[in-house]
């Protein structure tokens, strides 16, 4: 079943962000039972693998994924596999491979405009720098990702921006509502009082009508008299 592959996979996502990896791994693996061809949870427990430091393990789960990405034609999601397996290459000093499959992700997630997947492979390829005693390289990497962070920094706070500026929109037209709520209800029991005034004001005037009228008629029953 899909959907309870699914499940399982984000379970197994959870457990990964605690960094129990272990207990990650095996939730992939059920939800694999579920769903042989879910390339997220072979992706994760190849990254998983990767960090526990079984490379060899790490290398199949991600090379079944990259390959159900690659026949689907998801270009951002080989992109962040390839990124993966190129740092895989690296742990196993097979450096051609390595910058290889970081040059081919790099260009991938470019084209795409994925800058957090962007700023790991700039990572993983300064890293693969200083392996080869590049050192200029991965200076200049570094800079690179320093740019990038100031990227997603920037791309942060205007999220944050426009969520405020969301929230004071929001919370204005709350006030404006608010507010002719209130002057429907004053216009409201403005219009009760002229209504009660005008009621009292009435019976006031029909009261001296009445009293009137009463009073000639006593008057004229007495000159009759």
């Amino acid at each position: 079943d899909v959907r309870i592959s699914m499940l399982l996979n984000n379970l197994g996502s959870d457990h990964s962000l605690e960094e129990d990896w272990q207990r990650a791994i095996s939730f992939y693996k059920r939800s694999l039972l579920s769903n042989p061809l879910n390339d997220d949870a072979l992706k994760n427990m190849g990254e998983d693998y990767l960090k526990l430091g079984k490379l060899d393990s790490a290398e199949f789960y991600l090379l079944q994924s990259l390959s159900l990405r690659r026949k689907r034609k998801a270009a951002t999601d080989v992109g962040k596999v390839l990124n993966q397996l190129g740092e895989l290459y690296r742990k196993q000093e097979k450096t051609q491979d390595a910058f290889n499959t970081l040059v081919e992700a790099r260009d991938i997630l470019n084209d795409a405009n994925e800058i957090k997947a962007m700023k790991e492979n700039v990572l993983f390829r300064k890293r693969l720098a200083k392996d080869v005693g590049n050192f200029k390289l991965a200076l200049v990497l570094a800079d690179s990702l320093y740019f990038q962070e100031q990227s997603v920094f920037e791309e942060e706070q205007l999220k944050v921006t426009k969520t405020q500026a969301l929230y004071n929109l929001k919370a204005e037209q709350e006030r404006a509502v608010k507010l002719e709520q209130q002057n429907k209800i004053i216009t409201l029991e403005k219009g009760q009082q002229r209504i009660s005034l005008y009621f009292t004001v009435s019976v006031a005037v029909l009261t001296v009508i009445i009293a009137s009228l009463l009073w000639f008629s006593y008057k004229t029953s007495r000159k009759r008299n």
